[in-house]
């Protein structure tokens, strides 16, 4: 639930609830666990990083599962209201109205990706699963490798087409990637933010936007070279 944080384990029972205000799991835990579960799902030591590199720009560098867009720097997260449901609200995923039930659930990005059009189909091919880092690097790796078509209710395509899925995957599983070009891969495919819809009429933005993620992915990288070294 959006608004809590626990510990991302592999061992889901160590989970432990935020202790006077302050959360229990680190950034670094969280990223070391999102690094390590990338890696198991077969994309390379650059990838991974470039992917982290991104994760830090989308999440406040928290890599928290649950950020909620707005909520960072003393902001207000930006969730559903009563308002807008009795407004009508279509779930993306299902073609049904949203509920009550919907009320304080992310409206815009939300988790380390900060899924904002995809929260829905997250959400949706999630069903039975517990929400969390595990969960999410399942979704955004079937994202990426097209096995998210068919997941959804009322959606027979899947979120990428398969010219950028083919191409986001060959540069995140090739052994020959540099930092450098996973991490714009990843920005430009997936994340896709609006400095990269409107790099033509601003490229000073998007360059520092993809600057500051490939800054952030190289020091990740760096850091586990230095630790495994």
């Amino acid at each position: 639930q959006a608004g809590t944080a626990y510990i991302d384990v592999e061992d889901r029972s160590k989970r432990l609830p935020l202790q006077n205000g302050a959360e229990v799991n680190t950034a670094k835990e969280n990223a070391n666990f999102i690094y390590n579960g990338l890696i198991t799902r077969g994309y390379t030591p650059q990838a991974a990083a470039g992917m982290l590199g991104n994760f830090a720009k989308e999440s406040g560098d928290t890599f928290r599962h649950d950020v909620v867009q707005g909520e960072l720097f003393g902001g207000t997260p930006i969730v559903y209201t009563k308002e807008d449901i009795d407004e009508g609200v279509i779930n993306k995923a299902t073609g049904e109205l949203k509920t009550d039930a919907d009320i304080g659930r992310p409206k815009k990005g939300y988790g380390i990706a900060q899924f904002d059009f995809m929260n829905d189909f997250y959400h949706d091919s999630s069903l039975g699963k517990e929400d969390s880092l595990n969960s999410q690097l399942d979704y955004i790796d079937a994202v990426i490798r097209g096995t998210d078509q068919g997941t959804y209710s009322k959606f027979t395509g899947s979120m990428l087409n398969r010219n950028d899925r083919e191409e986001l995957l060959r540069v995140l599983t090739d052994k020959e990637s540099s930092v450098e070009e996973t991490t714009k891969a990843f920005m430009n495919i997936f994340e896709k933010p609006s400095d990269y819809l409107n790099r033509k009429e601003n490229p000073e933005a998007y360059d520092a936007n993809l600057r500051s993620r490939t800054d952030s992915a190289l020091k990740e990288f760096k850091d586990r070279l230095f630790e495994n070294g």
